[in-house]
C-alpha cells in the first residue's frame, strides 16, 4: 500500500518507519502468500533470500550470532542497497 520507493526516501526514515508500521500492520495483512524463501549465493557465501512476488525486491539474510542476523535488500531499480539487522525478541 505503501510504495517502496517512497520508504527508500524518507529523509527520517529510521524514526518514522519503526512507528508507522506496527500501527499501519493490522490493515496490510494477508492470509495469501507474497513471496518465497530461496537459497542463493551472496558475496561468496550461500544465504537465505526472500523473493517477492509482485514487487523487484529480493532481501538476503545472513546470522550474526543466536539473536542477530544481518539483512541486505536489493531493490532493483529503485533504490542503492539497504541493509538492516533484525534482532530476536525475548
Amino acid at each position: 500500500m505503501l510504495p517502496i520507493n517512497l520508504t527508500a526516501n524518507l529523509p527520517f526514515r529510521d524514526s518514522i518507519l519503526p512507528i508507522f508500521f506496527p500501527v499501519m500492520l493490522p490493515f496490510v495483512r494477508t492470509s495469501k502468500p507474497r513471496a518465497r524463501l530461496r537459497t542463493v549465493e551472496f558475496r561468496g557465501r550461500t544465504h537465505a533470500a526472500m523473493v517477492y512476488d509482485a514487487k523487484p525486491i529480493i532481501d538476503v539474510f545472513a546470522v550474526l550470532d543466536d539473536d542477530t542476523m544481518m539483512g541486505w535488500m536489493d531493490m532493483k531499480g529503485l533504490a542503492p542497497p539497504y541493509f538492516f539487522k533484525l534482532h530476536r525478541d525475548a
